[in-house]
């Protein structure tokens, strides 16, 4: 498994507000693919969609759950 830091959508180790981001650039804008589908599955829903997005902005600012485990 590529997943080390579920939320890390950009791969840099770390979960952060450029996550967001970097999912919404690549879903709406056309984008770069995250670099581990299975880590920008931020809600363990089985896929990437705006959902995983909004589960990081709710995280870091609003004291929502945290991504689940990686596999």
């Amino acid at each position: 498994s590529c997943c080390r830091v579920r939320g890390d959508v950009d791969g840099s180790d770390a979960l952060d507000p450029l996550d967001a981001l970097y999912l919404v650039d690549y879903l709406w804008r056309g984008g770069p693919a995250p670099t581990c589908g299975e880590a920008a599955d931020v809600d363990g829903s089985g896929g990437m969609d705006p959902l995983d997005a909004l589960y990081i902005v709710d995280y870091l600012w609003k004291g929502g759950p945290a991504p689940v485990a990686c596999p």
